[in-house]
């Protein structure tokens, strides 16, 4: 290990007093950070680039932070460079129990346990460059969002309620659909339609004897059986709605917009759609015995830990640690070799740290 001649070490906690001059010492750098940034070799030593090792200690009424950043300026926000870890503990527990030798999760999000629902617009026009406007009602919230959409629902709830209308721009010409959307839908059912020259047909797809099969039309007309055969009429499109009845155990309802006379037609809307279980972060955060990483870069750009959910590879370890200085403020510290490897987060940017070996210290109450 290489010798440094100057090893600059300084405690501070927040405040905008002028720094004192770090003493003069010889031997081993105490603190440090090194491993694999995005790929690149990363190494700061506190004592050298005029890089210091601080330490703060807070607390709210239920947490207690306790943090060390090695950095440049003696701040705890918009600080550059900079690269800060905090540690959380319970404001009634023993104030530095879990800071110990010990592997360590990462502050997250609470996971919430959803269905995230695919819902794909199935659009046809008769314009050679039409120009779609999407909105949606989604069990009454309304947005705005052009091309396929994912939203995410309660697995609480026994499913959702979704209409889509859709404008063509280019030629004025609109059209809508809706469709109950159910988690647990063992009616649910399609239907094929058959051109068979001068009427058509409608066909239930996989039909089961035993259920009971009802439709209704946009223009008013009503049908029963697994297969009916209706004529063109006057409309161009019709909206044909097919409700599948298995005895006294469930009922759905399948909706789509047919184009009978493309001749005519310029707009029809139809829906694709489904569902599978996931995870979404939700508005808690989970701090527990948990440690936050932040780095400010260069340019101010601040990345951390607990934006998003790390990788299964991830790892977060405090190898050792042991009573250290009294900080300027009077604390006592302590200092934790630490070993990790993690993503950090910076709106929708990832930020690899690979292989880290770092020494800090933080400081206690």
């Amino acid at each position: 290990m290489r010798k440094l001649v100057l090893i600059l070490i300084a405690f501070w906690m927040l405040g905008c007093e002028e720094k004192p001059t770090p003493p003069e010492t010889t031997g081993d750098p105490v603190f440090f950070a090194r491993g694999e940034m995005e790929g690149k070799s990363f190494e700061w030593l506190a004592g050298e680039d005029e890089l210091y090792m601080f330490t703060a200690y807070s607390a709210d009424e239920n947490w207690q932070a306790f943090s060390g950043y090695i950095s440049k300026e003696d701040c705890e926000t918009d600080c550059s460079p900079q690269l800060k870890f905090t540690f959380y503990e319970p404001l009634e527990e023993a104030s530095a129990a879990n800071l110990k030798k010990r592997d360590v999760s990462f502050v997250e999000h609470e996971k919430l346990e959803v269905y995230a629902v695919n819902l794909e617009p199935d659009v046809w026009t008769s314009s050679g460059d039409p120009d779609l406007q999407f909105e949606w009602d989604l069990d009454g919230e309304e947005l705005s969002s052009n091309g396929p959409l994912t939203h995410y629902v309660s697995k609480s709830e026994t499913g959702i309620s979704v209409c889509m209308d859709v404008q063509n721009l280019a030629d004025n010409s609109r059209s809508s659909i809706c469709q109950d959307i159910l988690w647990n839908d063992p009616c649910h059912g399609d239907f094929i339609f058959k051109d068979q020259g001068g009427f058509y047909s409608l066909e239930v797809e996989n039909s089961n004897s035993s259920d009971q099969y009802s439709w209704a039309f946009g223009s008013g007309r009503f049908a029963d059986g697994p297969v009916i055969d209706c004529e063109y009429g006057e409309r161009a499109v019709e909206k044909v709605c097919m409700t599948t009845i298995s005895g006294s155990s469930c009922s759905s309802t399948t909706c789509r917009n047919l184009v009978l006379d493309s001749t005519r037609a310029r707009c029809s809307a139809n829906l694709n759609f489904s569902f599978s279980e996931a995870q979404i972060p939700g508005p808690e955060l989970l701090k527990n015995s948990r440690v936050l990483i932040e780095y400010t870069d260069e340019a101010g750009r601040l990345w951390t830990s607990s934006t998003e959910y790390q990788a299964a590879k991830a790892y977060f370890e405090i190898l050792d640690a042991e009573d250290y200085d009294i900080d300027k403020n009077g604390n006592k510290t302590k200092k934790l070799e630490l070993l990790f490897s993690c993503d950090l987060h910076n709106n929708g940017d990832v930020l690899k740290m690979e292989d880290f070996h770092a020494s800090i210290a933080v400081a206690l109450p």
